[in-house]
């Protein structure tokens, strides 16, 4: 009876024993795992630019990029929208996307924070989400242009975009790629404040600007919608002008840009901003 006891004992202790060895490997391999994840995420990043929409939609939407890509759906991020309180941001791949509906005509001033102990748990920005009236005249200006004014001529730049903004609304676009969008918009912010600084983000190289400005502004596909541009790269205001988007281009002749009833060149900047100051403050003008 004794002797079978001990045998039963020792089955145990072994059972046991087996036991605990199983639990130490599946906490270690859960440990490697977390911490493979918790690397992964220290690389993580993601960027959640400014957007323009016009009130008549009925949906707006907010787009955060994520990289690297996110491969499942995960909650990382949440914005703070005055009024509306905390809206979470899912992930679907490269892009977080929230689906705002509507929002009021004006400037939304938006906290983006990333969730406790997510990827992007120690990122946060402040995006500026503008809706406009139907109708309301809109200058889009080249972000590469206005930041190389801002080092090299300042005050005209100051200048040039408080006569744009006495016809309408500035936005700012920039193509990209992702790592030279923040300090655009941080530079840009600094000196225009109430300007949205919109993208079309791309963690590798720049987007087509042609590219940045269909999809920064819905609405090129309605001609009394379109907005005027300001831009100093020939190419893009060539391309503008051939899809009937009224642009003004500062460069100087040898640009070899003809001039048309849908582009119009400026020698300089300052030629650019006593251009303006000639014109009746009514909309942007396109005599």
């Amino acid at each position: 009876m004794s002797r079978r006891r001990n045998i039963l004992g020792r089955l145990c202790r072994r059972g046991l024993l087996a036991l605990a060895v199983l639990a130490c490997l599946g906490v270690g391999a859960s440990a490697l795992h977390a911490t493979a994840g918790i690397a992964a995420d220290l690389h993580a990043g993601s960027v959640t630019p400014d957007m323009i929409w016009q009130a008549d939609r009925d949906k707006m939407y907010m787009i955060s990029y994520a990289y690297p890509p996110i491969p499942q759906r995960r909650v990382l991020s949440f914005v703070g929208w005055p009024g509306r309180g905390l809206i979470f941001m899912p992930s679907h791949g490269k892009h977080l996307i929230l689906t705002v509906g509507t929002a009021p005509v004006g400037i939304h001033r938006l906290d983006v924070k990333g969730v406790p102990y997510g990827a992007f748990a120690f990122e946060k920005s402040q995006p500026i989400f503008q809706v406009v009236p139907p109708g309301c005249p809109v200058v889009m200006v080249d972000a590469r242009l206005a930041v190389r004014a801002l080092d090299e001529e300042r005050q005209t730049v100051l200048e040039a975009v408080e006569l744009l903004r006495r016809r309408g609304v500035v936005v700012f676009f920039h193509p990209g790629p992702l790592y030279e969008y923040e300090n655009y918009r941080r530079m840009l912010r600094e000196a225009f404040p109430d300007s949205p600084v919109a993208c079309v983000v791309d963690d590798k190289k720049p987007r087509d600007p042609w590219r940045t400005l269909n999809v920064t502004w819905q609405d090129l596909n309605r001609p009394k919608d379109r907005p005027d541009v300001v831009t100093d790269q020939a190419d893009l205001a060539a391309t503008l002008a051939r899809a009937a988007v009224f642009t003004h281009l500062i460069a100087p002749p040898e640009s070899g840009v003809s001039e048309n009833s849908r582009l119009r060149r400026h020698d300089s900047l300052v030629k650019f901003k006593e251009y303006l100051a000639m014109q009746p403050i009514t909309g942007t003008s396109r005599e």
